[in-house]
């Protein structure tokens, strides 16, 4: 996701595919993740902290592909989180059903 020099769709794709062949690989343990995290609190602060964590990453590398080319738009800090909520919920998804 964070290689420039790719097309941002063939990263984007590349960062799709990864995360679903990541939940095929390692459906049990997500699923052990995702049960946790409904029912125990801690696990739950835990691992939102974790993704708190990652917005400011991904919302540098929008900046970056934004650069002057971009129209005025909504923060990168927003756009990083909604980015990182899609691939959460899409995890869940389909490592649920």
């Amino acid at each position: 996701l964070t290689n420039t020099a790719q097309p941002p769709r063939l990263r984007i794709r590349a960062m799709l595919e990864a995360l679903l062949d990541t939940v095929d690989q390692h459906r049990y343990l997500l699923q052990a993740m995702l049960e946790a995290r409904a029912t125990t609190p801690a696990t739950k602060a835990s691992l939102a902290s974790s993704q708190t964590s990652r917005i400011a990453g991904v919302a540098a590398v929008i900046d970056s592909e934004r650069g002057d080319r971009a129209p005025e738009g909504a923060p990168a800090s927003v756009v990083a989180t909604m980015l990182l909520e899609f691939n959460d919920r899409l995890l869940e998804r389909y490592t649920l059903g």
